[in-house]
């Protein structure tokens, strides 16, 4: 299309164009981007409703509860092993550090440890994708243009500081006199037991969610269907084919190598 045509407004003008020239029965024509073709490939009422997109939106989510999870065990384990630095809060606290101080230290730790988390899990990547490739038949590609690693950043970066906010200010607000006596009680039961449970909740959906899919990949792939797929061709019919489907069997049948052909009804 030319430079600055408006698309909704193209569409809104061939959208009955088929009415013009046959029925209908509930078909437009409208336009989409030729690079959605890949992972946009169903659409109903000009908006998408399925296709490959659906796996890469599963695939986050569950990298997204995983990474959930990470960071509970991330805020456990910093709760954990704040009773070693205890005297180390009490102690600059009693030499005039600001609450304010500490969780800045505190929140650079976080992002730090996440960042080197996060490079190591690249390197991992990156050694590791050429045999993923080969096992899956793919030919995936990691992308190192500038707005990936921008995304690739600022989810490191984000994830650092809701994964360490909650140690942080949690510590920084521990009585001065209580961490030197060593009589302060760390990260209350019930927010323990909560995190805990939640994350137990979190990979027993997760593990699951993978046995169920496991199970009906199994079943696909050892259900008797009925039939032997072996030598069967399927495709889909247009135009005056629909009019004349009786004498394009019999045409088909003809041929040589056609053992027999019939036809389905659409849902």
């Amino acid at each position: 299309m030319k430079e600055g045509i408006n698309v909704a407004d193209f569409n809104s003008k061939i959208k009955g164009f088929i009415g013009t020239k046959t029925e209908t029965n509930g078909r437009f024509l409208t336009t989409r981007l030729f690079s959605d073709n890949y992972l946009y490939d169903k659409f109903r009422d000009r908006v998408e409703k399925s296709g490959r997109i659906t796996y890469v939106r599963l695939f986050s989510l569950i990298a997204f509860l995983i990474l959930v999870i990470a960071c509970i065990n991330f805020i456990n384990l910093s709760t954990a092993n704040a009773s070693k630095r205890l005297k180390e809060i009490g102690i600059k606290k009693a030499m005039g550090s600001k609450r304010k101080e500490l969780v800045t230290q505190y929140l650079v730790e976080s992002p730090l440890m996440t960042g080197i988390s996060a490079i190591l899990a690249l390197l991992i990547v990156v050694l590791l994708l050429p045999q993923f490739n080969e096992l899956a038949a793919k030919e995936m590609k990691l992308g190192f243009e500038p707005e990936y690693l921008l995304i690739f950043s600022s989810i490191f970066l984000i994830t650092g500081l809701l994964a360490g906010s909650y140690p942080a200010f949690y510590l920084s607000g521990l009585k001065t006199i209580s961490t030197l006596q060593g009589t302060q009680h760390l990260f209350g039961s019930i927010s323990r037991r909560g995190l805990v449970i939640f994350q137990f909740v979190l990979s027993t959906v997760l593990i699951l969610s993978v046995f169920i899919v496991y199970k009906q990949l199994e079943y696909t792939q050892n259900k008797n269907l009925g039939y032997d797929k072996d030598n069967l061709v399927y495709f889909d019919i247009n135009g005056k084919i629909r009019q004349n489907l009786d004498a394009f069997l019999s045409a088909l049948e003809q041929l040589d190598g056609i053992k027999s052909a019939s036809s389905i009804q659409p849902i």
